[in-house]
Formats: C-alpha cells, structure tokens, sequence
C-alpha cells in the first residue's frame, strides 16, 4: 500500500474504508443493528468478504482521487467487482430488488448457492480495477 496509495491520500483510503465496513455491515446486518434482522445465517467468509470489499473500494477511491484521468475500464469493472463483492457477503433474501426479480425461491434456489462465488470474483475483479488505475501513477 505504501506505493500504490500516495502519502496524502492515505487518511482518505483508511477512513473510506472504515465507512464502508460500517455502512455495510450495518445494511446486511453483519453488525448488530435493531433495524432489521438477517434471514441467512452469517458465516467468518461474510465478514471476511465485508472487510476485504471496503477495503479494495477504499484504496480504488483514493487511487481514483488521485489521479486527474481515469481509465473507464478501472471505473467499470470496480462498479461490477463491487457490486458482486456486496452480493457476496449481502442477504439475498433481505435483498428486494433480487426478490423482485427472481422470486423467492429463484433467490434461494439460484442467488445463495453462487453467492460467495459471487463475492471472490467481485474481490477479484476489484484488484484488477486498482491494478488498471494505478498503470499511470
């Protein structure tokens, strides 16, 4: 992180992600809240995908900061790789939009069983994101 992430930006990237881990966990109910209670029972791979999401969008933020041009294939691909993160390790039942779209049981039957698929490939497709931004630092 050292070189990736420039001295003045490195407040930002820690602060950034401790936001997101907050918000988050708060939303998918990772972190106790009295808002809502989580229908999937959580696992140390939800809370290892919370973690390691916040902190691949925090470091892209402070990279995407930084830098005056950014590539539209970095912004795309952290868009897709954290929106597959937050499925990863997100409710799908508590999820409105998948319920909508699939049903119930199209969550259940098609959602959970990828989901933490979904979660790796979204960490992965975050790492090329930042390596992406960073070719011009």
């Amino acid at each position: 992180m050292n070189r990736l992430i420039p001295k003045e930006q490195r407040l930002f990237v820690l602060l950034s992600s401790a936001s997101f881990i907050f918000l988050f966990g708060v939303i998918t109910s990772l972190i106790p809240s009295p808002i809502f209670m989580r229908m999937v029972q959580t696992s140390s791979l939800d809370y290892f995908l919370l973690i390691a999401t916040s902190m691949l969008l925090g470091v892209y933020l402070g990279l995407y900061r930084h830098k005056r041009q950014h590539s539209s294939r970095a912004c795309k691909t952290a868009y897709a790789g954290g929106t597959a993160g937050f499925l990863g390790f997100a409710c799908p039942i508590c999820n409105k939009i998948l319920v909508l779209l699939l049903g119930f049981a199209g969550v259940a039957m098609y959602v959970e069983p990828i989901r933490y698929s979904l979660g790796v490939t979204g960490l992965f497709a975050m790492a090329l994101a930042i390596a992406d931004e960073s070719k011009a630092l």
